[in-house]
């Protein structure tokens, strides 16, 4: 018994006839009547009965539909984790909510995997994460919770608190922290695709004004010649606290604090593990700074 007798066997109970079978395998009906023949000589069984030119699955045939599909289920399985390992060794490609953990991981990646090329996106969709890493797109995801169905595992990482960065003269430099009430009205500069962030600010903040710059250059070019509020978080502060003059408040909200957690397949390729196992080794201070890159 081979994969392709089960294909040849699913194909044409699904069909119910060799020539449409034939037609969607492009493989000749004679050899298909033969793979079915010896199938069925190996399982011991008729799967089919014949009527007016129709096959039509038998009682044993229904059972041996469902396990064959349960068997080819895994053959493709096994090939895309086969070809999502091979790939592992020459890209790796992971995805999150927000940009700090991937630039983190990404600076690791740089620096113990020279040779091996990287991709990242922020994708603030937790659905299509687990569908990416479900459809082997990526070798591990980010997610805000620990995700442990069948087959994958979470390892956690770190948090990530959002704070406001202002200039020290600002009515609320001298909090400790503050809440999304005591930010009402207020103008905030910010980064675009900062994916979870911003759309929670602009969900939770609605009555405050928020001015959006595309790219990275700009963004700190305005930001210096204003005395906008703008974003940092714990993750950002040692690597921004070197070139700004802001104080750093944090926001007190329980939603703006976010348990971060990679998730991957078990077992994980050997890439994954070296990696994650060296998060604490990220120069938070190095965030985005060109000569890290």
């Amino acid at each position: 018994m081979d994969y392709n007798q089960l294909l040849y066997f699913v194909t044409v109970a699904e069909e119910k006839t060799i020539l449409r079978a034939s037609e969607k395998l492009l493989i000749s009906q004679p050899a298909i009547t033969r793979s079915i023949q010896n199938l069925e000589n190996e399982l011991g069984y008729p799967l089919f009965r014949r009527e007016k030119k129709r096959l039509i699955l038998n009682e044993e045939g229904e059972i041996a539909l469902q396990e064959a599909k349960k068997v080819l289920r895994s053959f493709e399985h096994m090939q895309k984790v086969l070809d999502a390992h091979k790939r592992s060794k020459e890209k790796i490609s992971f995805a999150g909510l927000t940009p700090a953990p991937l630039w983190g991981i990404s600076s690791i990646a740089k620096k113990r995997m020279p040779e091996n090329t990287f991709s990242s996106e922020v994708i603030n969709d937790t659905g299509k994460l687990i569908e990416g890493l479900r459809d082997y797109a990526y070798q591990f995801v980010i997610l805000d919770f620990p995700y442990n169905k069948e087959g994958f595992v979470s390892q956690p990482l770190f948090k990530e608190q959002l704070y406001i960065a202002l200039e020290k003269n600002h009515p609320l430099a001298e909090k400790e922290s503050v809440s999304v009430k005591d930010l009402e009205n207020t103008v905030f500069l910010l980064l675009k695709n900062t994916g979870y962030w911003e759309e929670l600010c602009l969900e939770a903040m609605p009555k405050a004004e928020f001015l959006f710059q595309e790219e990275a250059s700009a963004y700190a070019t305005i930001l210096k010649a204003s005395n906008l509020v703008t974003f940092r978080s714990n993750l950002t502060i040692p690597r921004f606290e070197k070139t700004e003059d802001r104080e750093y408040i944090p926001i007190s909200d329980p939603e703006f604090t976010l348990t971060y957690y990679a998730v991957y397949a078990d077992p994980p390729s050997r890439s994954v593990t070296d990696l994650l196992d060296h998060v604490s080794d990220i120069a938070w201070d190095q965030y985005r700074d060109r000569a890290s890159d």
